[in-house]
């Protein structure tokens, strides 16, 4: 029930446990509605709650898979090259990854002109790949652009 402050009166939940109910109603009571015209009104929302498991450590894997380090390193794939545009040669790009999925330290292998190889260090540290237990560290292969 909304009364003439547009504030609830009268929450009922129901069809769920007592603990998420009193949680929906504090919620519910915290809202401000438009002030109705004529008198209170009675509303009913139907909610829908999706159980979500919390996930644990010891679900994640030991460390990304190599399906998700490859998808990790192909996100990147084109600002690396334009990083090194012209310069014709492969190279390979060695991240070491968090447990958390984000790159903590990246280096370029093989001879880079020192401006290339900052920029695509840059664009290393913005890759993300899936969670796991340990992380990891991987090198990667890019075939930059002949000029």
């Amino acid at each position: 029930m909304i009364g003439l402050d547009g504030r609830p009166t009268v929450v009922v939940p129901v069809g769920m446990s007592t603990t998420m109910g009193s949680c929906v109603g504090r919620i519910v009571r915290g809202v401000r509605f438009p002030q109705p015209v004529g008198g209170p009104v009675e509303i009913v929302v139907p909610l829908q709650f999706e159980m979500v498991r919390a996930t644990r450590k010891e679900a994640l894997p030991a460390q990304p898979s190599l399906d998700d380090l490859t998808s990790g390193m192909e996100a990147i794939r084109t600002q690396v090259v334009a990083c090194g545009r012209g310069l014709g040669k492969t190279i390979s790009l060695w991240v070491r990854i968090a447990p958390d999925g984000k790159v903590v330290d990246a280096s370029v292998q093989g001879a880079v002109e020192p401006d290339a190889a900052a920029c695509m260090v840059r664009v290393a540290r913005t890759a993300t790949f899936a969670p796991s237990q340990r992380g990891t560290a991987t090198s990667y292969p890019f075939t930059l652009d002949l000029p």
